[in-house]
């Protein structure tokens, strides 16, 4: 991942709504879970 998404992700977290992005959060932690197993 790059580190202008790794800003965009903290800008949406900050800036708009915890209950969407956590979320997406967590899918992206699940996805990187999987492709380390």
């Amino acid at each position: 991942m790059s580190i202008f998404s790794v800003i965009f992700i903290k800008i949406l977290e900050i800036y708009f709504f915890p209950s969407i992005c956590l979320p997406l959060e967590m899918l992206r932690n699940c996805k990187q879970d999987l492709h380390s197993k």
